[in-house]
């Protein structure tokens, strides 16, 4: 069974994500999991903190959930089975630990933003979790809902690509919808050709994809998210492919989401592969 993940905290960006899985669960014929951690706090000085404060806290978020579950499983009318858990303990390592129970199709987050800067669900734990989480990670912006996904997108330096570029995982969500694939190379320098390291890689990727036939595009921009973001809106993609070398495009994604040419701005759904 193909079980979606969605990490869960209540607001309307976790919310909104939870509808693109319940959407993307029918789609694949597949089943959600919402999941919320509470995390006490810490005691201060060395006061106990109650036992029922715990308790209500438990209570309170399994009551939610229920009622998002519900809310969800109207909506399904059958189509797809949502779940729910409530955990205790710290976000990253309860949503790894489940991971590694469920082995997730993929993990769905929402993004929201907060004044000038954006943040991805649970801020500085979700970027944990992006370099400690070996699944597909889709991040969903605020407003973005599901369709269907016929035009996919990857955005590829065309460096060291048999080392970073996942295909499997790129070749089965491409054929899960029977989508079009488009590659994305952008180049910053006028001018400037593809090395020969890139045309390696071109070549690796032409071969190993020859059976999906992909497109290849050359842009030219110097800046590569405002490329790809007006590529991905004039060709109305459903889904941009991210390869994250080194666990490091979470942070990057943060770092210049306070800028309006950010992908994310887009409403475009961002799907993070790992090597």
């Amino acid at each position: 069974m193909k079980t979606l993940l969605v990490p869960i905290d209540f607001s309307a960006a976790s919310i909104n994500a939870a509808n693109y899985a319940l959407d993307f669960a029918i789609a694949v014929k597949g089943e959600m999991v919402l999941i919320y951690v509470c995390r006490f706090p810490v005691a201060v000085s060395e006061v106990a903190v109650p036992a029922e404060t715990f308790t209500g806290v438990i209570d309170d978020a399994e009551k939610r959930m229920q009622e998002l579950k519900d809310n969800l499983n109207h909506k399904a009318s059958g189509r797809a089975k949502v779940h729910t858990e409530v955990k205790e303990g710290y976000e990253v390592g309860e949503i790894e630990h489940y991971c590694n129970t469920i082995s997730p199709y993929a993990v769905i987050l929402g993004l929201q933003g907060t004044g000038s800067v954006e943040r991805v669900l649970f801020g500085s734990n979700t970027l944990q979790a992006t370099r400690q989480l070996s699944w597909p990670i889709i991040v969903v912006p605020q407003g973005a809902r599901f369709t269907t996904i016929s035009k996919i997108g990857i955005a590829c330096d065309l460096k060291k690509v048999p080392e970073t570029v996942n295909l499997d995982a790129i070749k089965k969500i491409v054929n899960e919808f029977q989508a079009q694939l488009h590659v994305l190379n952008v180049n910053t320098e006028k001018n400037k050709m593809i090395d020969a390291e890139q045309i390696e890689g071109l070549s690796w990727l032409k071969q190993k994809l020859e059976d999906i036939k992909p497109e290849f595009h050359f842009l030219h921009d110097e800046n590569v998210d405002e490329a790809i973001r007006a590529f991905a809106e004039k060709n109305n993609l459903d889904l941009l492919i991210i390869i994250p070398k080194k666990h490091n495009f979470f942070d990057s994604l943060v770092h210049k989401s306070h800028t309006r040419n950010s992908v994310l701005h887009s409403h475009i759904p961002v799907l993070a592969v790992h090597q």
